[in-house]
């Protein structure tokens, strides 16, 4: 099989079309499903934020994509379309090189994701030979200007030096500005940040942002943001998922769903974040403990959590489907048995 499939015409600029997709760890009674049933789609130039307590599955949806969920984690349902490509309806092999190619991935600590005991330089090189068409037959001098080409385009600074240094030898924004430059050292339509800013200080953060923002843009990426924090998603996401449990529980635009959080678990989550405008406010936690993703899904994830105390018999026994709320917009989808589809979008005991 050549894994090619037919160009949806809505979808003609989708960089990554996630379909059913379902992810475990383990295998029998205690296999835990970190991803059910999530589809997504992302286009170029956009921004897709998903956000989410730890264990809600995020970090999974992303490493299943390159293929990097280790060996105790395996896809089990679902399909993984990049630039038209089924990643599922490849060889392995096949597989590989549309993912090396095709798909790069920034992670959380790039201390961790670097080589200690190799240079800035070799590092960058191995990723340029590997990604870039030609990069294997670049010699010395020519190697040396597209590094430092790279890492320009990263924003940093007297490259010759940098080159030559260890990741010991730079600060925390600058190892995250050699990652990035790895990530994008090929032709990548799609680039996964997992948590990329969660070690920095909020200047070195809001700089990463600003030059991821301005790489995707460039280069007519799609980019899938990573993170726990809704207040960074809100200032630089178009788009985003909320998940909860393995699923997706809302999703659409970050204005939207910042602004007007419908779903029980997005309002918890806003309502956590503290803000200085509009005066004082409690910040308000929500009660109880994540689910356990190795039980069987019965019901609704959220149901034992559900603080508003709206829950109804249905939320008990029913998976709720994520389902368009008209009255919110096309762009809008919530997974909740007692939406109010009709006036609005609330949550409420009318809408059971």
């Amino acid at each position: 099989m050549t894994g090619e499939v037919a160009r949806d015409p809505t979808h003609a600029e989708a960089v990554l079309v996630v379909k059913e997709l379902t992810v475990e760890y383990g295998e029998g009674v205690g296999a835990v499903v970190a991803v059910k049933d999530v589809n997504m789609t992302i286009g170029r130039g956009e921004k897709r934020g998903v956000v989410g307590e730890s264990g809600s599955g995020k970090t999974s949806l992303a490493r299943a994509i390159p293929g990097l969920l280790g060996r105790s984690g395996r896809v089990v349902g679902g399909s993984i379309v990049v630039a038209s490509t089924d990643l599922r309806a490849l060889s392995e092999r096949a597989s590989a090189q549309v993912r090396r190619t095709a798909v790069s991935v920034v992670f959380q600590d790039p201390l961790n994701a670097l080589d200690p005991v190799r240079s800035i330089y070799s590092q960058v090189a191995e990723a340029i030979r590997l990604r870039r068409p030609g990069g294997r037959h670049l010699r010395r001098p020519r190697m040396g200007s597209a590094i430092g080409a790279l890492l320009e385009e990263c924003e940093i600074a007297d490259v010759a030096r940098v080159m030559k240094q260890y990741p010991h030898e730079l600060s925390g924004g600058m190892r995250q500005r050699v990652a990035i430059g790895m990530a994008i050292a090929g032709d990548a339509t799609l680039i996964i940040a997992d948590e990329p800013t969660t070690a920095l200080d909020v200047v070195t953060q809001s700089e990463i942002l600003h030059m991821l923002d301005r790489v995707v843009s460039q280069r007519s990426a799609a980019l899938l943001f990573i993170t726990h924090n809704l207040a960074v998603v809100s200032e630089f996401c178009d788009t985003v998922s909320v998940m909860y449990g393995g699923r997706i529980v809302e999703e659409g635009s970050c204005r939207d769903v910042v602004r007007q959080p419908v779903h029980p678990y997005s309002r918890g989550l806003i309502g956590a974040i503290p803000t200085i405008a509009g005066g004082r406010r409690e910040l308000v936690g929500i009660p109880g403990d994540p689910p356990i993703l190795s039980d069987p899904e019965r019901g609704c994830r959220f149901e034992p959590r559900c603080y508003l105390g709206h829950a109804v018999q249905v939320c008990c026994e029913q998976v709720p489907g994520l389902d368009d709320v008209p009255a919110m917009g096309s762009s809008r989808s919530v997974r909740c048995h007692l939406i109010d589809r009709s006036s609005g979008g609330g949550i409420g005991p009318a809408a059971a």
